[in-house]
C-alpha cells in the first residue's frame, strides 16, 4: 500500500483542501495520512473549528487518517512546524509513509528543492540575521539572501514546502515528493473564484453564505472561534500578567523579547493608553524584525504556559479521525514498531513525563477554542470519541 503524508492545519477545511487530496490520489496514493494541527493553529489564534470536526471532514473528503501535531509545534514558525510534523510522519515507522504530498504556489519541485538546500545553507547565516536586524522579517530576510534560488519563498505555501524538503532530507530521505500546485484563489487572498477560496477568507465571512459553498455541509451548523472576545481575553489575563521571567521562558523567548513587551506595556500605562484588545497590543510590539504573526504566536504561546523544553521530539500519534483503510496504516506502524499511535489520551500521556506535558498542552489548547466558541467547556479530552468510517 503506497501511503502518502499531508501536513495540514485545514483551518477550515475547504475545497482546495479535497483537491490536494484527491491530486494526491492522481498520482499514485493508495492512502492518505494526514498530520493536523489542532485547536489552536500557526497564525497565533484558536481555530476557527474543532479540531475533530476539522478531522472528520478531512476523512470524509479523500483522508484516511488524521493524526493531531502536537501544540508546541502547531503553533511555531515555519521551520520548527515543518520539521515536527515531517518527523511524526516519519516516526510512524521505515516505509510507512512512501510519499510526503503539500501544496505549493509553484508546483515545481526542481525550484522547490534549491530553495530548500538555500534554507538549509542559511540555516545559521549572518547575513540573515543582518537583514532582519536591518527591519526585515524572517522569509523576507532569508529569500533576500537565497538570491534567485530564494524567490519562491515569497509565496507562504512554497516557504512551507521548501521547509518540508529541508526536514524531509534529515528524516525520510528515501521518500517521494509530490508538489501540488494551487488553484485559483492566493494563500490570503481576499477573493475567490467558482473553484477555490482562502480559509482566511472563509473565517473572515464565515457564516456568510458566500463562502458556505466552498466548506463541508457538517460546517455550516458549527459555531466558530469568537476571535474579538479571544483578543480581549488575551489582553486582560495573559499580557497585562505577564513578566520577564514568563517571556524568556518561551521557545521564541529572549531579552530582547521581553524588553519590548515590558516597553510596551510601560508606555500604555505611563501615556494612560488602553489597549483593548490584544490585536491591537501585538500590532504595538511588532517591529521590522518582529513580524505580526511571530508577536501573536508569542501572545498564544503565554496563554498556553509553552515553556523551551516542550520543543523536544515526537511524544506520541494521537488519532482524531480514522476509516477502515486508516486501521491498515495503523497496523503497518505497529508491525514496524512505530510510534504509539491511539484515540485515548489518557493511554497516550502514560508513555512518558514528555508525553504528559504534551497532553496536558492538547488539553489547555482544546480548552481555548472551546470556550472562545461555544462559550464554555463542551469536549472532555479524555472521553471524546473520535470519527470512525467504514
Amino acid at each position: 500500500m503506497r501511503v502518502a503524508g499531508i501536513i495540514a492545519e485545514y483551518d477550515p477545511f475547504h475545497l482546495g483542501h479535497a483537491y490536494h487530496i484527491r491530486k494526491t490520489r492522481e498520482e499514485g496514493a493508495d492512502a492518505v495520512c494526514v498530520v493536523m494541527s489542532g485547536d489552536c493553529v500557526q497564525r497565533g489564534f484558536p481555530a476557527l473549528f474543532s479540531k475533530f470536526d476539522r478531522a472528520e471532514a478531512a476523512v470524509r473528503n479523500g483522508a484516511d487518517l488524521v493524526l493531531e501535531l502536537p501544540v508546541q509545534y502547531a503553533v511555531s514558525g515555519a521551520p520548527i512546524f515543518a520539521e515536527y510534523a515531517v518527523r511524526l510522519l516519519s516516526e510512524l515507522g521505515e516505509g510507512v509513509i512512501n510519499m510526503l504530498s503539500f501544496g505549493s504556489e509553484t508546483g515545481k519541485l526542481t525550484l522547490l528543492r534549491r530553495a530548500a538546500d538555500k534554507l538549509e545553507e542559511l540555516s545559521d547565516s549572518e547575513e540573515v540575521r543582518l537583514l532582519m536586524s536591518q527591519g526585515m522579517g524572517y522569509a523576507k530576510a532569508v529569500s533576500t539572501a537565497a538570491g534567485k534560488a530564494g524567490e519562491v519563498l515569497q509565496n507562504p505555501n512554497d516557504m512551507l514546502a521548501a521547509e518540508y524538503i529541508r526536514a524531509a532530507k534529515k528524516y525520510m530521505p528515501n521518500i517521494r515528493l509530490l508538489a501540488v500546485e494551487r488553484l485559483g484563489a492566493s494563500h490570503n487572498s481576499s477573493e475567490a473564484d467558482e473553484h477555490s477560496i482562502s480559509a482566511s477568507l472563509i473565517r473572515e465571512k464565515f457564516p456568510d453564505p458566500s463562502v458556505l459553498k466552498y466548506i463541508p455541509d457538517e460546517f455550516h451548523t458549527l459555531v466558530p472561534t469568537d476571535y474579538k472576545r479571544f483578543d480581549e481575553f488575551v489582553y486582560i489575563n495573559t499580557v497585562l500578567s505577564a513578566n520577564s521571567e514568563h517571556l524568556l521562558q518561551l521557545p521564541d523567548g529572549d531579552e530582547a523579547l521581553a524588553s519590548r513587551v515590558g516597553s510596551v506595556i510601560g508606555t500604555s500605562v505611563k501615556n494612560n493608553l488602553y489597549l483593548p484588545v490584544s490585536q491591537e497590543f501585538a500590532k504595538a510590539i511588532a517591529s521590522k524584525s518582529l513580524s505580526y504573526a511571530k508577536v501573536r504566536r508569542i501572545l498564544l504561546g503565554l496563554l498556553l504556559g509553552l515553556r523551551k523544553s516542550d520543543i523536544d521530539g515526537i511524544p506520541f500519534g494521537r488519532i482524531l479521525a480514522i476509516n477502515k483503510t486508516g486501521t491498515r496504516i495503523l497496523a503497518e506502524v505497529k508491525k514496524k514498531n512505530g510510534l504509539y499511535c491511539r484515540t485515548s489520551l489518557s493511554e497516550l500521556r502514560k508513555q512518558s513525563d514528555f508525553a504528559q506535558r504534551s497532553a496536558e498542552l492538547m488539553i489547555q489548547a482544546s480548552r481555548i477554542q472551546q470556550i472562545f466558541s461555544c462559550g464554555r467547556i463542551v469536549s472532555n479530552e479524555y472521553t471524546r470519541k473520535i470519527t470512525v468510517m467504514k
